[in-house]
């Protein structure tokens, strides 16, 4: 979520022993790297999204990746690669053709397929994700740089992980949950568009706002420590078109909201 990454070398040995099989959720991780390796490279297969907010914008969509012959072509047969049409993808496999006939009119199409258009958006922005990452971490810094550390506080990195930092998030622990929904309001009424994740009803990030989930099974764990850290993080994105000057009068904001916030406690007191 939001490029964080877990410390890797501890989930592939407990994924190894216990023989569970990692699929990466990389659909902000393009540009993240651990142990200076990409993201998407440590499992069975990942998954990467090119919705118009991620690193790589198709407007929408997204990609599967593995080296897995037989998740790729279920894969591919459920995109929509029916009769012959498996035969136009460069597969290298020596039982290639046996698994293919294992598959065909097994499986459902369902025409899934990217449009030549949206491959077409995708190709030149591959060859500049890690100068999109760089120019975000240099905004992110300016904002890191500026806003006052003693009232909200961040998220650690690993040391080993590369961020992109396209987003930021911070922690709002020290002020109570109307303090928030006030700071988001004060914030979104000049142009910024923060959200305080947790208290948003909508937000689809969120698991106590998941419907499809059976109300009985939410009963026997609501996770509370989960629950009182996204209801106090802040999530804020930093566009790759801002200047540095919006970088700096962002930051201002920001700052000058908490004052508002604390000025309005100290007048209640």
């Amino acid at each position: 979520m939001r490029g964080a990454v877990p410390d890797m070398d501890k989930v592939i040995e407990i994924c190894e022993k216990y023989n569970v099989t990692i699929i990466e959720d990389c659909a902000h991780a393009l540009g993240v790297k651990w142990r200076g390796t990409q993201m998407g490279h440590f499992g069975q297969s990942m998954v990467t999204s090119f919705q118009s907010h991620k690193m790589v914008d198709a407007g929408e969509g997204g990609m599967l990746a593995t080296n897995n012959i037989d998740v790729y072509l279920k894969a591919a047969f459920l995109s929509g690669c029916y009769e012959a049409n498996i035969r136009k993808h460069i597969i290298d496999h020596p039982e290639k053709e046996e698994k293919i006939k294992d598959c065909l009119n097994k499986i459902p199409p369902y025409n899934l397929r990217m449009s030549n258009l949206s491959a077409g958006l995708l190709f030149r922005q591959f060859g500049i994700v890690e100068k999109k990452a760089e120019r975000h971490r240099k905004l992110y810094k300016m904002i890191w740089d500026g806003l006052d550390k003693d009232r909200i506080s961040f998220p650690q990195v690993n040391e080993h992980t590369t961020p992109c930092l396209d987003s930021m998030q911070f922690g709002m622990y020290k002020y109570s949950i109307e303090e928030r929904r006030a700071y988001q309001k004060d914030m979104n009424s000049q142009g910024v568009p923060i959200n305080v994740i947790g208290l948003a009803a909508e937000n689809a990030r969120v698991f106590f706002n998941w419907k499809f989930i059976d109300p009985e099974m939410r009963k026997l764990e609501d996770f509370p420590n989960t629950h009182r850290l996204i209801e106090g993080m802040v999530d804020v994105r930093i566009p790759y078109s801002l200047t540095e000057e919006e970088t700096l009068d962002l930051c201002k904001r920001m700052n000058d909201g908490l004052d508002r916030l604390d000025a309005a406690r100290a007048a209640k007191n």
